[in-house]
C-alpha cells in the first residue's frame, strides 16, 4: 500500500497544502 509513488504524491500534496495555508494567511 505504501508505494514510493503514493508517498511522493502524499508529500507533494502536503507541500501544496502547506503553501495554500501560508498563502491564505
Amino acid at each position: 500500500m505504501a508505494t514510493p509513488i503514493n508517498a511522493n504524491e502524499l508529500d507533494l500534496q502536503d507541500k501544496v497544502v502547506h503553501i495554500n495555508r501560508v498563502a491564505k494567511v
